[in-house]
């Protein structure tokens, strides 16, 4: 399993017409609790469950043996969650320590100028004079295609892929949608490719990724890394483990002669699609009330409900999609 996550090539990367890559998830390690975030915790017990700060929204999450708070923030009067703090007891020494995750969304507000460019390091340095450990992060690559693209099988990309390795995938007919190979029990990694377009569409992040509608397809090639390989590595080292997981893909900076890098262009306005997405909701909500009559037009109803389902699917990723790019303006 070691070079499991070794490519076999890395003509996929140059096939595409842009590409871009970077941290998509980091989860750092404290020996301790971290004074600003104890603070706010305390308030958060004594006093209310959330905090509004400019910006920032502090929540707390109640746990059985823990105490949890999520970070939010606004952007365009959307709730986006960008960190979670933890604090933990270590039951060997009964010593507490902390964990801070800083999510996808941290990242891409970064990239979007939403933050400034060293926003990250300089939050973390007002943090705390600690040093933390990197217990997990999450390395992406997005391939973007001016047309309709297949992502490549695991074994067509990977080393050592056989038939005792864990695979999952997810096909809609033919068409492989998405794929992952390992677990979280090795504690090491774990690869996943998937249609990053339809996976915006699923969990609704047009908000932050809506520039990524210029194109037909795009694809995210994504390493997750774990504690065993990510081991002694602390945030001041972050430019060393990155290059270690370059080189354990095999891909160096030659790989990247002759490639177009994609930028960040512009917000991308989709009430059309937030109008689709609340009539979608109304819908269910009258399913849900009709199905405890014995309505005799509930079998027409329940028919024209699947086929205008199926119908709105097909039209996120083809039609619907090039009808908001046509009224929509990108720079």
């Amino acid at each position: 399993m070691s070079n499991l996550a070794n490519l076999k090539n890395v003509n996929f990367l140059k096939n595409a017409d842009r590409i871009r890559y970077g941290i998509d998830y980091l989860r750092l390690n404290f020996t301790q609790p971290i004074t600003f975030f104890t603070r706010k915790m305390s308030c958060l017990v004594a006093n209310s469950d959330t905090i509004v700060e400019d910006w920032r929204t502090y929540t707390k999450i109640p746990l059985s043996s823990w105490l949890c708070v999520i970070v939010t923030y606004s952007y365009n009067g959307v709730a986006v969650p960008i960190m979670l703090y933890n604090v933990f007891w270590w039951n060997k020494i009964y010593k507490k320590f902390a964990r801070l995750d800083f999510y996808w969304s941290f990242f891409r507000l970064i990239e979007s100028w939403e933050f400034e460019k060293d926003y990250f390091f300089t939050y973390v340095q007002n943090l705390t004079d600690e040093n933390p450990t990197i217990s997990r992060i999450d390395y992406c690559y997005d391939l973007f295609y001016n047309e309709k693209t297949k992502i490549p099988t695991p074994k067509k990309l990977l080393k050592e892929i056989n038939d005792s390795s864990k695979i999952y995938e997810i096909k809609k007919g033919y068409w492989l949608e998405s794929w992952s190979v390992g677990s979280k029990t090795n504690k090491r990694y774990i690869v996943r490719m998937y249609d990053k377009l339809l996976d915006t569409s699923k969990k609704w992040k047009f908000f932050l990724y809506g520039d990524y509608l210029q194109y037909q397809s795009v694809h995210r090639f994504e390493v997750e890394f774990w504690p065993k390989f990510t081991r002694w590595y602390q945030l001041s080292q972050i430019w060393q483990l990155i290059s270690k997981i370059q080189s354990f893909l095999g891909i160096n900076n030659q790989t990247f002669d002759g490639l177009m890098f994609y930028k960040y262009t512009s917000k991308f306005e989709l009430n059309e699609y937030n109008q689709t997405r609340f009539f979608k909701q109304y819908i269910s909500k009258v399913k849900k009330i009709y199905d405890a009559w014995l309505n005799p037009y509930m079998v027409a109803y329940n028919w024209l409900l699947v086929h205008c389902q199926t119908k709105y699917d097909q039209e996120l990723h083809k039609d619907l999609i090039k009808e908001v790019l046509t009224k929509s303006k990108i720079s």
